[in-house]
């Protein structure tokens, strides 16, 4: 968009008889650029926690509800971990959480803090503000304290998905698309919560959307505009929603039983609907990829490395501030370089 290789798309959809209005929000704001809509939104998913009801049954855990809070779900992980054979070595673990930026980011959104001192033009990484530190604190003391994740060994042989899938792992972080794999494992009975909350703050969550966007000056124009209408229509959209990899962009689509159809899991699949109104981005800037690139890097290894001292769950700045101050130094070129050479 910055290098102006794109052709906004704000004005195609008057053409396709849409209005902005027809779409969620957050998702028509991620694809804004200098106050033109550069591409049409297709879907508005949100990280959300699939959990495994047969193993919640089996150990009695009780379900999580449509707002549960963190030290119910941190209850519910300690109580899915389990030596079923009593060898020394964990059979099931309560939760896995891959230790990226874009994981940990709901978590540092849900007790107030931020990524970025301003998502549309950030000049530094705000990790290190109290509330942050705090996220930061909790998200490694699964590990660290509590051990209710798999640990780096095992988090290697074996990715999430596949250790969920076969009944391994009582809860898992994931987006809409992960719907599509599960909806394959016949003998797994699953469903979707929604992100636990701290305190009374709503529980936030991140943004995974896509959109389709337009080359200007394409000899192909017309039919790609007609591609894009298509896709963006009744038909295009529940296509792609049956598919169970997307939550659709258009509202009237999302609340139909194309997207609700109680036939097919998850079963509450209106807590994606739910989690709109709470739905966070990252900043769209040339360097951000980048940026998320080393720091899932640095998070990796902070998250499986004991501290000097250990990890106290309550103290604010703890564990936490062994990575912020890193991340913080880390980006900080990289974000002024996006100032600077927006068109990199």
């Amino acid at each position: 968009a910055a290098r102006g290789v794109l052709e906004p798309l704000g004005p195609a959809l008057t053409g396709a008889g849409f209005e902005e209005q027809d779409f969620y929000a957050p998702a028509v704001d991620a694809f804004r650029f200098d106050g033109q809509l550069m591409c049409l939104p297709q879907n508005v998913s949100s990280l959300v926690v699939y959990y495994n009801r047969a193993l919640f049954k089996r150990y009695d855990v009780p379900e999580p509800g449509v707002d549960w809070t963190a030290r119910e779900f941190l209850s519910a992980a300690q109580r899915l971990t389990r030596d079923e054979d009593r060898d020394g070595r964990i059979d099931t673990y309560g939760v896995a959480l891959d230790p990226m930026l874009i994981r940990v980011a709901p978590f540092i959104w849900s007790v107030g803090g931020d990524l970025v001192n301003d998502v549309s033009r950030p000049t530094i990484l705000t990790l290190d503000r109290p509330q942050a530190l705090r996220a930061l604190d909790f998200v490694r003391s699964l590990n660290l304290v509590h051990r209710v994740v798999p640990g780096l060994a095992e988090y290697h042989a074996e990715d999430s998905e596949a250790r969920f899938a076969r009944g391994g792992l009582g809860m898992l972080f994931h987006s809409r698309r992960y719907t599509t794999t599960l909806r394959h494992a016949a003998m797994l009975d699953w469903d979707v919560a929604p992100m636990p909350r701290f305190g009374e703050r709503p529980a936030a969550s991140a943004l995974h959307a896509d959109a389709y966007c337009l080359a200007r000056g394409t000899a192909q124009r017309p039919a790609a505009l007609a591609f894009i209408r298509y896709a963006l229509s009744d038909e295009g959209q529940a296509l792609l929603t049956r598919s169970g990899r997307l939550v659709p962009a258009r509202r009237a689509v999302a609340e139909s039983p194309v997207f609700l159809d109680p036939t097919q899991p998850p079963a509450r699949a209106r807590v994606f609907l739910d989690a709109i109104p709470h739905l966070r981005r990252t900043p769209s800037i040339a360097t951000w990829h980048e940026i998320e690139t080393r720091a899932d890097t640095m998070l990796e290894e902070w998250f499986y490395e004991p501290p000097a001292g250990g990890v106290d769950l309550d103290a604010i700045g703890g564990g936490g501030r062994e990575i912020a101050l890193p991340l913080r130094d880390m980006a900080q070129p990289l974000l002024l370089e996006a100032l600077t050479k927006p068109g990199r």
